[in-house]
């Protein structure tokens, strides 16, 4: 799992989003095509993002959907694929184009703010074999995000934490991948007690 080729800030991405064209409602495969298919940070990035916007994660459907698109890309990281491939059938979903700019609008001002601190550094996290771990971190979290889109807010944490990792993938900043493998191991550990002192058990009754 290396990411190669240009580096793109965060506003960058998100403008380029912007700049669509399609009419009333945008595809996820058109979004992908403008975000480019040469690296996942990218590619993982818009569906986490999506996912945690509430203008767009709560509208029926997407939740999951975003879920299964960061499952798909973490499994090929995870198998070794160099480039993201999305199936036709996620591809072909479709998003409401002037929610998708509000919650966009939104989101600017954060991710303006976030490229003060970013910076290429720890890269010795974004090379074999140290990025089989984080491949390995991306798919555990999609999976958390597959499992809690089917319950209110259930999908909010595990994004989070896949947000910041494709934050740190897509500018190759390592802290901000070992700050999402912390969140990771704190939220899967804070699960675990939970449900072994019966208190999420509980919630559930």
């Amino acid at each position: 799992m290396t990411e190669t080729g240009a580096q793109d800030s965060l506003v960058d991405l998100l403008e380029r989003i912007q700049a669509c064209r399609t009419g009333e409602r945008i595809s996820v495969g058109t979004l992908m095509e403008r975000l480019g298919r040469a690296t996942f940070g990218p590619a993982l990035l818009l569906p986490a993002l999506l996912a945690v916007m509430p203008i767009i994660g709560a509208l029926p459907g997407v939740s999951i959907v975003m879920a299964l698109i960061v499952l798909v890309f973490a499994l090929q990281m995870l198998f070794g694929l160099q480039k993201p491939w999305l199936p036709r059938r996620l591809s072909t979903m479709t998003l409401p184009k002037s929610k998708l700019d509000a919650a966009i609008e939104a989101i600017k001002p954060w991710a303006l703010r976030l490229e003060r601190v970013l910076r290429p550094r720890w890269g010795f996290l974004t090379e074999p074999p140290l990025s089989w771990f984080g491949a390995l971190v991306a798919t555990c979290l999609a999976l958390a995000m597959t499992i809690g889109a089917l319950v209110p807010g259930g999908i909010v944490p595990p994004a989070i934490a896949m947000l910041i990792l494709a934050v740190g993938l897509t500018v190759r900043d390592g802290l901000f991948i070992a700050l999402s493998v912390a969140s990771t191991l704190g939220m899967f550990g804070a699960g675990a007690w939970l449900f072994s002192s019966g208190t999420a058990l509980g919630w559930l009754a």
